[in-house]
């Protein structure tokens, strides 16, 4: 099965604020990961080919560097893009954070895209993708 983006859920959460009047870069937020498929395209081409390097790993167990590494890695394509939205808007992350939790009811970091910034998040996402790659080849 393929794996859900890291955003795809996002349009679940702005089901509700629709339905109220949503802050324009909230609004802008939501459709910009809608188009953003060259986005989604670059962070599944890492997840994959960066997946292996979690095969086995374990939220219980010893954390590699190079994952942390890899995190760090992620996190950086995540924020130029973000970056680049909060440019083209002349906003700031506050001002994003505040219309999103504004929007959405609760905290921006129910969001999956946001989520996975942090470790833990990235990390289960990793080695789900590894274990399922694992799968696949077995199968074959």
């Amino acid at each position: 099965p393929r794996h859900p983006p890291p955003f795809a859920a996002m349009s679940h959460g702005f089901a509700r604020a629709e339905e109220e009047e949503m802050a324009p870069i909230a609004r802008d937020f939501c459709a910009f990961l809608v188009r953003a498929s060259d986005l989604q395209s670059e962070l599944d081409s890492f997840l994959n080919e960066k997946c292996e390097e979690f095969k086995g790993g374990s939220l219980d167990g010893e954390q590699k560097l190079e994952w942390t590494a890899l995190h760090k890695e992620y996190v950086a394509l995540v924020e130029k893009r973000l970056e680049e939205f909060l440019h083209e808007r002349e906003a700031t992350a506050e001002e994003l954070c505040r219309s999103l939790e504004a929007s959405l009811g609760g905290s921006v970091w129910s969001l999956p895209l946001l989520r996975s910034l942090e470790y833990q998040p990235f990390f289960a996402q990793m080695i789900a993708r590894a274990e399922t790659r694992m799968l696949r080849a077995e199968a074959e």
